[in-house]
């Protein structure tokens, strides 16, 4: 079969585009728009920095066992659990709260911890499937 274009390859092609969009999303646009909320909020800097520091810790904790269940349930699964749980997020981000921001911002992470490892490996899976593998460091960056 080689590097021939099946229906299959050309289905998983558009992954990496998806792929790349979702990634933008929970990477780029999410922290600077919710500063501005913050402060519209009525939070300081301070609080506005603990919220961020406690999240900071939060996804440093949950890293470990968020690749562990990500391996048990298949990865599939655990990016459709990544985006429930920060989903759930940015309901609790409208608690409009010093406390809901705290329980939002660790959720937050949570996903996003939850997204680190598993996306790599969906990248990485779906690069193999289509005889790409080759590609996968220029594309990881």
């Amino acid at each position: 079969m080689g590097n021939q274009i099946t229906p299959r390859s050309r289905s998983l092609r558009s992954n990496i585009w998806k792929f790349y969009i979702l990634r933008t999303f929970l990477r780029s646009l999410v922290f600077p728009t919710l500063v501005v909320y913050f402060l519209f909020s009525g939070l300081s800097a301070v609080q506005i920095g603990l919220i961020f520091s406690i999240g900071v810790f939060a996804a440093f904790i949950l890293e470990l066992p968020s690749g562990y269940i990500s391996d048990k349930i298949g990865h599939k699964h655990a990016m459709i659990i990544c985006f429930f749980v920060k989903a759930l997020a940015m309901l609790c981000y409208l608690g409009g709260a010093f406390w809901w921001f705290i329980l939002a911002e660790i959720l937050f992470v949570g996903g996003g911890a939850l997204w680190s490892g598993t996306g790599e490996a969906f990248l990485y899976e779906t690069l193999k499937d289509i005889n790409g593998i080759e590609d996968y460091e220029k594309l990881r960056k």
